[in-house]
Parts: C-alpha cells; structure tokens; sequence
C-alpha cells in the first residue's frame, strides 16, 4: 500500500480496445485491477494510499461505453458516457428530466466534464445525485465479465456505502431507463462543499386532478438512496393543487419511515427535519408541472428548480 500524496503511486495502464479484452484483464489481474472511466473518484482513491491497485484499465475508448442509444423499450446510457453528455441529451431530458436536473447540478464542471454516471454508481458514494432519480425511474445496470453479461435493478446493485454487487472482474457496461415519462417530476437537494446532504427525487402522473403512480426516493442521508412506499402511499391520489399543510404532513411521513445517519454532512436528526421539508417541495413541483398540460422539461444545459 503506497503511502498518501499529491502523486499517483505506479501502476500498470491498460487500453483494450475491445470489451472481451478489458473483461479478460479484470479476470487475470483479479482484485489488483481496477476499471477506468472518469476516474474522478478512483484518483482520489489511488493518491490516498488506500488501495492496492497494481492494475488501470482504460475503458473510456470501448465501442458503445460512450453512447446513449434507444433498445428494448428503454434508453441505455454506456457506462463511460459523461455526467455533462447526460445532462445535454435531449431525448433524456423528455424521459428522464429529474436525472437531467441531477446531472447538470452535479459536483462541478470539472466533474461532470470528466466523470461518468457508471463510474458514479459503481463507486456507490453515499452523498450523490443521480442513483437517487434513477431509482425513482426502476433503472437497470447491465454487467460484463468474461463468465458472461447480467442485468440488475439498481436497488439489487446498490448494497451499502461504497459498496455495490458488481464483482471486481465484471464492467458496468451500460445503464437502461425505461421509456416511461412521467407527468411530473422534480429533483430537489440540499448540498454542503459541492456535495448533498439530502436529495429527493420524486414522479407522477396526474389522473382527473389527482396524483397517480407516485414515486418518491430519497438518497444521500443513510449508506445507500431508497425507494420511500410508505410515502408513496400517502402522496397517492392527492389533488395537484394540495396545500402545504397536506404536502409537509406526507413530507414528515415519509420522513419518519427513514433512518439517518450522522457524518460531516450534518447529525441524523437535522437530516430527518431537512428530508421531510425536501419531500414537501419536490412533491410541490411535481404537481405543479403534472397540473401544467405540455408543459415543457427544462433544456438541455439549463439549470433546474429547487
């Protein structure tokens, strides 16, 4: 283990300019290799002395890794594509404009210029912006390892605090969103030194004046974002008009069913009292653009409410 500095400790740098190729050399270098794509955290990683990677491989050159493409009744977005290329896709933003919103507000430029949304979710830090929305969307993360491909829900891939179910042999070689856009949606956080204290990312639809098919999820105040049912429930059929008392009360609801934890971003109470009052607003916003027939997902590059 190399000692912490501002230099990077040596390692041996792999280009595969094919999948199988950068799969069979995960396989060969076993635990001592690791996937590059942005590298924005692995940096970090590599210059803390806290690892034992003897081993890079570059990814960021691979056939469909850097795409967005329609197949199979979703969007897939290849692992290596870049948190700006996300932001900037149109077709995104129509279907999936809360993970748009996530993403043009993530970290900072330099961020998401260089950093990837599969090298996000697989290094599963806790206080991030987009897993939560993608969870809100049932998203999938597709696997490649020379044993063969899986696919899981992002709720089965996601395991705890940079922790993920990814083996270390296998490549996240793309994500897929389902083409189901919702009616409303909004993505609204807190953050402290360019990182969430508390993100909330909440879809709907609007049926005769009420909400229909909520989702809410709620992420970077416990080890890992999660899907809130019990909330989901109480923000069910509501009208698009509801006041704020009704909104803070499911918000306090759905608050109540979470378990925080303290760490530098804030103690656990004060992260219960800010989710509840995120809920409240995301829900405010969802219903206001669900009660708001064509109106318009914010454009590619623009930022977003909240």
């Amino acid at each position: 283990m190399s000692a912490p500095g501002a230099t990077l400790p040596s390692f041996d740098l792999h280009r595969p300019t094919r999948l199988a190729e950068a799969c069979r050399l995960l396989a060969d270098h076993g635990p001592g290799a690791q996937v590059y794509a942005g590298g924005t955290e692995l940096l970090l990683v590599l210059r803390s002395g806290l690892s034992d990677i003897e081993h890079v491989v570059d990814v960021k050159r691979l056939a469909g890794l850097t795409s967005i493409w329609r197949s199979g009744g979703a969007i897939r977005i290849g692992g290596a594509v870049a948190h700006a290329k996300v932001a900037a896709a149109a077709e995104l933003a129509q279907i999936a404009p809360a993970l748009a919103e996530a993403e043009r507000r993530l970290g900072n430029v330099r961020v998401r210029s260089t950093g990837t949304l599969g090298g996000n979710l697989c290094f599963a830090e806790p206080h991030g912006d987009p897993a939560t929305t993608l969870l809100a969307h049932d998203a999938r993360v597709a696997l490649e390892s020379v044993r063969g491909a899986r696919t899981l829900s992002l709720d089965e891939f996601l395991v705890a605090a940079l922790e993920t179910a990814r083996e270390p042999d296998e490549i996240l070689t793309h994500i897929e969103v389902p083409l189901r856009r919702f009616d409303g949606f909004a993505y609204v956080r807190h953050t402290y030194a360019e990182r969430p204290t508390a993100g909330v990312a909440v879809l709907l639809d609007a049926v005769d004046g009420r909400t229909h098919d909520v989702r809410i999820a709620v992420g970077c105040i416990g080890p890992r974002p999660l899907r809130v049912p019990a909330g989901e429930q109480a923000a069910e059929g509501i009208p698009l008009d509801a006041g704020d008392d009704l909104l803070e009360a499911i918000g306090a609801e759905t608050a109540a069913g979470l378990e925080p934890i303290s760490d530098a971003y804030g103690p656990a109470g004060y992260k219960g009292r800010l989710t509840a009052t995120l809920v409240a607003r995301a829900l405010r916003q969802a219903c206001a653009r669900a009660g708001t027939p064509g109106a318009p997902a914010p454009r590619p590059g623009s930022p977003g409410p909240g």
